[in-house]
C-alpha cells in the first residue's frame, strides 16, 4: 500500500482469504463469494479527506488513503520501495530505471486484471488521465511540471520518461490510476478521447495555458471533482475497501472490495467485514481520562495517536503501548546571520554542549529510560528513514570539556567561571509545552559552557509567526533568530534537505519564500545534494545522501535533537499489526485480520 508524509493518518485496511488465483481475481467470481469476519474499530485524533486527496494519489505524497487506493509503487515501513499495483519496483538493476539521451525513463510493468471497486478495469486512459489531472493548474499535484515529459500507458506496462535525470522519481512521481471513463459519466463531461491515449507534458502545458480550456469539459471534470467529497457507494476505489459510510469529521465505515487483488490475501485469516474510524478529541481531558476504562478497551482495537505528557494516564488502560518514532527530526537551526554562529567551533560546541539523554527526560519525563534512549538524533535525516546515517553516529555526543576547547578557540569564555568574551544567543520556538520544556533544557545545559541563551515562544502563525510569511513578519523567513527549534518531515528519499539548505533559497526580500533559515552557504554540500537529485541508480544517490549528511553533522548547520515520538494503543485483535516511519500505521494493513485467538 502506498502512504505518504502524513503524521495523522488513520487508515485501516485489511486482506483475507477469498477466490484469488495466484494473486489474480478469478474472472467472473461472485464478490460475496470472499470471506469476511469481525469488524476493527480505531480511534483517532484526526480524520482523512476523502476528496482530491483521496481520490488522486502518489506513491511518497501525503495525497494517500490507504483503505481505499493503491498506486503502482508502494513505500515500506522502512520507506523502502516496494511494488504495488506493479510487479516490481523499477532499479536501474532491473532495467526498469534507464537513462536514454539524457532522460530518465520509468517502466513500471502493472499486474494483470486489476479492478476498480465495481469490477469493471483499471484501464492505461486510467493511469494517463492520472497524469493529465495531476499536472493542471488546479490540481498541481506533486512532481508536476518540470519533471514529466511524457507517458505511455498499456494493459500491463506505464512508461514515464521525465525532463533530464530526476533520481527519486519513484518517490511521489508515479501515479495512482484514476477511474476517468466514471468521472466523466459522473459529472457529466466527456473529455476528447484523444487526451487519454498517451501523455505529452508540453502539450499538456499548451493545453491548460489557452484560452479554451476556462469553458472546456476538462476544466468542468476538474472542478467538479475537487470539489466531490467522493463518498458514494457508487464511487470507484483501487484498494483493499470502499468507503460504505461517512459522517464528516467524525466517523467512517469501511466495507472490502470484493474485487481487490493488488496484493495476495492470506488465505489462513479472511478480512474484517467492517473497518470503522472514529474521531476522538485526545486533547480533551475528559476523553483522555476515559482511555482507561473498561469500556474504551471493549471499544476500540487501536487509539491513535497520543502526546507522550499523556502516558501517565494510557498505561492505567489495558492496551499495548506503542511508542511510534516517525519520518521526522526535531532539529535546530543555527543562523549564520550572526558572526559567532558563522564559526563552525561555536556550532560544534553547542551540538557537544547537549547531553541528550538527561535532555530528553526533561523534555518528555514520562518516558521510560528505554524509550528516552530510542529518541535522540544524531543524522538530519531521521533513523526510521533507510536513508539515514544515524545508525553509524554516536547517539549522543555529548563532551562538556571539547565543547569548551571550542569556545576558548573560538575566542570565547568556555564557562560560567572563565573571563573573556561571552557568548549571548536569542533563541525562538513555539510555544508548544514540550518546546517550552526544550528551551528551557537547552538554556540550562548551555548555561554550563558561559552561554546565555533567552528564549522566545512565538505563535505558529499570524503576525510575527515562528512559521509566518516574508511580508507578515514571519521570524524564520526574515531571519529574526540565533537558535531556532522545529521540525522537518522528510520526504521518503531526503530530497528535501535541498530546499533547506540551497544557499539560493536562504529568505530575503528577493527570495521571499526560501527555506535555507541557517543561511548555509556550502556549494560542495549543494554539489552533493544536487548530484543525489540527478542521479538515477539508488545505490549511488545513497551514498551521495550519506556523504551530504557527513558535511551537515560535522560542521554542524544544523543539530538535531530527537525524532518527536507519538503513543499508539493498540490490542492483540489486529492480528500482524506493524507501525510505519511515516506515521502510517496501516501502511501493512493488507496483512492485518481480526485476531480473535488474542
Amino acid at each position: 500500500m502506498h502512504y505518504g508524509l502524513s503524521l495523522r493518518v488513520a487508515l485501516l485496511v485489511l486482506l483475507g482469504g477469498g477466490l484469488l488465483q495466484q494473486g489474480r481475481l478469478a474472472a467472473g467470481a461472485p464478490p460475496g463469494a470472499q470471506r469476511y469476519h469481525g469488524a476493527i474499530t480505531i480511534g483517532t485524533d484526526s480524520f482523512i479527506s476523502t476528496s482530491i486527496f483521496g481520490n488522486l494519489s502518489y506513491a511518497g505524497s501525503d495525497l494517500s488513503n490507504e483503505p481505499l487506493i493503491d498506486a503502482p509503487i508502494a513505500l515500506d515501513a522502512h520507506g523502502n520501495y516496494v511494488p504495488d499495483l506493479a510487479t516490481v519496483a523499477p532499479t536501474v538493476a532491473n532495467g526498469g530505471i534507464r537513462v536514454v539521451r539524457g532522460d530518465e525513463v520509468v517502466t513500471i510493468h502493472l499486474k494483470p486484471d486489476q479492478r476498480w471497486s465495481d469490477g469493471s478495469p483499471i484501464t492505461p486512459a486510467d493511469y494517463i488521465g492520472a497524469l493529465l489531472l495531476g499536472v493542471s493548474p488546479d490540481v498541481s499535484i506533486t512532481c508536476n511540471g518540470p519533471y514529466y515529459k511524457s507517458a505511455v500507458a498499456t494493459a500491463t506496462v506505464l512508461i514515464i520518461t521525465f525532463k533530464g535525470i530526476y533520481g527519486p522519481a519513484l518517490d511521489g512521481c508515479i501515479p495512482a490510476p484514476v477511474p476517468v471513463e466514471y468521472l466523466q459519466r459522473k459529472y457529466g463531461q466527456r473529455l476528447p478521447p484523444g487526451l487519454l491515449t498517451s501523455f505529452d507534458a508540453d502539450q499538456a502545458a499548451a493545453l491548460y495555458g489557452g484560452s479554451s480550456y476556462k469553458g472546456s469539459a476538462l476544466r468542468q471534470l476538474i472542478n467538479l471533482w475537487l470539489q466531490d467529497p467522493y463518498n458514494l457507494a457508487t464511487d470507484r476505489w483501487s484498494g483493499p475497501y470502499v468507503q460504505a459510510r461517512s459522517v464528516a469529521d467524525r466517523l467512517t465505515v469501511y466495507s472490502p472490495n470484493p474485487y481487490y487483488a493488488a496484493r495476495p490475501l492470506d488465505p489462513r485469516h479472511p478480512r474484517p467485514a467492517k473497518i470503522e474510524t472514529v474521531v476522538r478529541d485526545f486533547t480533551d481531558p475528559a476523553v483522555l481520562k476515559s482511555i482507561a476504562s473498561p469500556g474504551v478497551y471493549a471499544t476500540y482495537d487501536l487509539l491513535a495517536y497520543f502526546d507522550p505528557t499523556a502516558l501517565p494516564i494510557l498505561r492505567r488502560s489495558r492496551y499495548t503501548e506503542v511508542l511510534a518514532l516517525f519520518d521526522s527530526i526535531e532539529h535546530l537551526e543555527l543562523n549564520q546571520a550572526n558572526p559567532a554562529l558563522r564559526d563552525a567551533r561555536v556550532r560544534q560546541a553547542l551540538a557537544y554542549g547537549i547531553d541528550k539523554v538527561a535532555y530528553l527526560k526533561a523534555v518528555y519525563p514520562a518516558l521510560t529510560s528505554a524509550e528516552v534512549a530510542a529518541a535522540p538524533q544524531s543524522a538530519p535525516v531521521p533513523s526510521v528513514s533507510s536513508w539515514s546515517i544515524d545508525g553509524g553516529l554516536v547517539k549522543t555526543p555529548y563532551n562538556l570539556a571539547r565543547a569548551r576547547a571550542l569556545l576558548a578557540a573560538a575566542g570565547y569564555a568556555p564557562s560560567p567561571q572563565s573571563p573573556g568574551r561571552r557568548l549571548r544567543l536569542s533563541f525562538y520556538t513555539t510555544e508548544a509545552p514540550y518546546r517550552v520544556r526544550s528551551a528551557q533544557a537547552l538554556q540550562r545545559q548551555w548555561a554550563r559552557l558561559g552561554i546565555t541563551l533567552t528564549l522566545h515562544y512565538a505563535p505558529q502563525s499570524g503576525q510575527s509567526g515562528l512559521f509566518s510569511s516574508y511580508p507578515e513578519g514571519g521570524i524564520l523567513a526574515r531571519r529574526g533568530f540565533d537558535i531556532t527549534e522545529f521540525t522537518v518531515v522528510m520526504t521518503a528519499e531526503p530530497t528535501n534537505l535541498l530546499f533547506y539548505l540551497d544557499p539560493g533559497q536562504i529568505p530575503d526580500q528577493d527570495h521571499p519564500d526560501g527555506m535555507n533559515y541557517a543561511g548555509v552557504r556550502d556549494v560542495r554540500l549543494l554539489e552533493l545534494l544536487t548530484q543525489a537529485e540527478h542521479t538515477a541508480d539508488a545505490g549511488a544517490r545513497r551514498r551521495l545522501y550519506a556523504q551530504a549528511q557527513h558535511r551537515i553533522v560535522d560542521r554542524a548547520y544544523w543539530i538535531p535533537l530527537f525524532a518527536p515520538p507519538s503513543i499508539l494503543l493498540v490490542k492483540p485483535t489486529i492480528g500482524n499489526f506493524v507501525y510505519s516511519s511515516s506515521g502510517n500505521y496501516g501502511w501493512n494493513a493488507y496483512a492485518w485480520y481480526r485476531n480473535d485467538a488474542r
